[in-house]
């Protein structure tokens, strides 16, 4: 309800009600602002968590290959071989 139809309507209800929509509307804001830092504090450490693993990435991507990596590696000369040892390739 925007505060132009909370305005005008208040003066037509009486004192209680009008008291417990005031306190109602106090509690809805409480906990909407709750709510609001609760997702900025995870927004906060979503993006903590973003820039560790794009460290990270920098880190492998400087990373020299190592002999045990390369050892894995399939390079055409081992596909051939390969191809060769199954019988697939002339």
């Amino acid at each position: 309800m925007s505060q132009q139809v909370y305005d005008a309507l208040k003066p037509d209800v009486g004192p209680k009600v009008g008291d417990f929509v005031d306190a109602t509307r106090n509690i809805i804001d409480a906990e909407l602002n709750h709510q609001v830092d609760l997702l900025y504090g995870e927004i906060s450490r979503l993006e903590t968590q973003i820039k560790m693993m794009q460290q990270n990435i920098k880190e492998l991507e400087g990373r020299e290959p190592s002999p045990e990596d390369d050892k894995y590696s399939l390079t055409k000369k081992k596909l051939v071989r390969f191809m060769k040892a199954q019988g697939w390739y002339d």
